[in-house]
């Protein structure tokens, strides 16, 4: 209780009247059916996990080998996890969720200028919401609540809800493979109605703003939790078809700060063939690099900021088709575009910038300043890393929303599972950008020593020229082995 109270008292002193109605009314819902409930006892589950991972990095020549300093390092860290999901029933009515994560990761060697810190912690907080069933097809959901909707593997068009995940720069828990993301996603502070038919489900979900200090200084991970999850308005309708054999049909509406519209469909063309679409047409307010800040570097000018906020209609594109061999084996491909993506033009004036930062500075300023004192070009030197330091601390933040830079993307993956013990499970994936075809591959493998206990393996790397989406910060690979306990 005391969590939606302090929420509600934010809100209340800095914001909008439709998010104080909001969030009181939860508070007020929450009140009422604990003081009614007559609870004499709680029913509770919970699951949950902990392990260890050691993993190392190599990296190879990139963009920034030219500031002093390496941006990146070969290295190597441990890392401990753990995360739990509780669920419990207080009445028929009445149940809540509470589902969080944390991590410890140390270095080994000293970290590379772009890598962050030596020692990282991170906590988090995916769930915790309660659920109220006033009817026996109505559901509400009030708390903090991750929202997903996806029919494909990689990038989606129609998963608008989702936040900024909060892995440490440089590090990543990989227990998951190629689905890693999910044990640093975080859910945001709302509230989610959820109504079945017999013709399919309606969902309202409401995500207020609550927090709009985001500090693009610093990485996303060292944000406030409301800065990553409640930093504007979001609400959004939407549909799912259930009454349609072999076909499910979904369509959204989104209104706030971003506004639009989305729309996918899941079809079996036969036993094992599974064709899924999204699309979406949205106007939305994205951080993006403003290239009128890159025209005035080049004209040895000092802007402010790279990135700016800009505000426009966008639209995106998904297909994929997977190919179920056996009920454990599957191979698919996909495609995605989106319209906001850089083009070829905005990556040559992208990559121009990038080498004006690592040494391409140099003879624009003998040009047009001959005379300027030797000692002066160690300031410029500085001046300059910090620049490359801020884009690539952007560009991290921006990956964190799994929203690429560029224009066409291919995936391809497949994986072999087998729920007997000490089985082996593969899987591997791999996302092209179409314009470059720089890439990033992954590969996991892992099996069930025993019932609870799992080992798993993996690697992932990238590969690309200097002048390369997935290459521009070097052709790192990573491999890492973990134990993780299961309960």
């Amino acid at each position: 209780m005391v969590y939606f109270i302090v929420s509600a008292y934010i809100a209340n002193c800095k914001y909008p009247l439709v998010n104080r109605c909001i969030l009181a009314w939860a508070i007020t819902l929450c009140v009422t059916l604990l003081l009614q409930s007559n609870v004499y006892a709680i029913d509770c589950s919970n699951r949950g996990a902990i392990g260890r991972q050691e993993t190392g990095q190599h990296i190879a020549n990139n963009i920034t080998r030219n500031i002093g300093e390496k941006a990146y390092t070969n290295n190597q860290y441990a890392s401990l996890y753990f995360s739990i999901d509780i669920r419990c029933s207080v009445v028929d009515e009445l149940s809540f969720r509470l589902k969080n994560g944390m991590e410890y990761s140390q270095r080994y060697n000293h970290q590379g200028m772009f890598e962050g810190k030596d020692v990282n912690r991170s906590f988090v907080y995916s769930e915790a919401f309660l659920s109220w069933q006033p009817f026996e097809h109505l559901f509400f959901d009030i708390g903090k609540i991750d929202k997903k909707n996806s029919y494909l593997f990689a990038l989606s068009p129609m998963d608008k809800l989702r936040n900024i995940t909060v892995n440490p720069r440089g590090t990543r828990i990989n227990a998951s493979g190629s689905k890693w993301q999910d044990f640093y996603s975080e859910g945001a502070i709302g509230v989610n109605a959820t109504f079945y038919t017999n013709i399919g489900t309606f969902d309202f979900t409401a995500l207020p703003r609550i927090s709009d200090n985001r500090i693009f200084l610093k990485s996303a991970n060292e944000w406030h939790m409301q800065d990553r999850t409640n930093n504007d308005d979001r609400y959004a309708i939407s549909f799912v078809s259930t009454g349609l054999k072999d076909v499910t049909p979904s369509i959204a509406m989104y209104l706030g700060d971003q506004r639009g519209i989305t729309f996918g469909i899941s079809s079996h063309l036969n036993d094992r063939l599974l064709l899924s679409v999204e699309a979406a047409y949205m106007r939305q307010k994205l951080r993006e690099l403003d290239f009128s800040s890159v025209a005035e570097i080049h004209d040895l000018k000092f802007p402010r900021s790279l990135f700016s906020y800009q505000e426009r209609d966008s639209y995106e594109f998904g297909a994929g088709l997977r190919y179920m061999r056996t009920a454990k084996q599957e191979f698919g491909i996909e495609y995605y575009t989106q319209s906001r993506g850089y083009s070829r033009s905005d990556w040559d004036r992208y990559f121009g910038l990038t080498s004006f930062f690592n040494g391409g500075y140099i003879p624009a300023f003998k040009k047009r300043y001959p005379l300027i004192p030797a000692k002066n070009w160690r300031q410029l030197a500085e001046g300059y890393k910090l620049y490359s330091s801020l884009f690539a601390l952007e560009v991290d933040n921006q990956s964190r929303l799994g929203r690429p830079l560029g224009k066409h993307y291919v995936t391809l993956y497949m994986s072999d599972s087998n729920d007997e013990l000490r089985s082996v499970n593969i899987s591997v994936s791999s996302l092209i950008n179409l314009i470059d075809f720089s890439s990033v591959v992954n590969l996991h493998v892992n099996s069930y020593l025993t019932e609870n206990l799992q080992g798993y393996f993996g690697s992932y790397y990238s590969f690309g020229s200097e002048h390369s989406e997935f290459g521009q910060f070097g052709e790192k690979g990573s491999f890492y082995v973990g134990l993780q306990y299961i309960w």
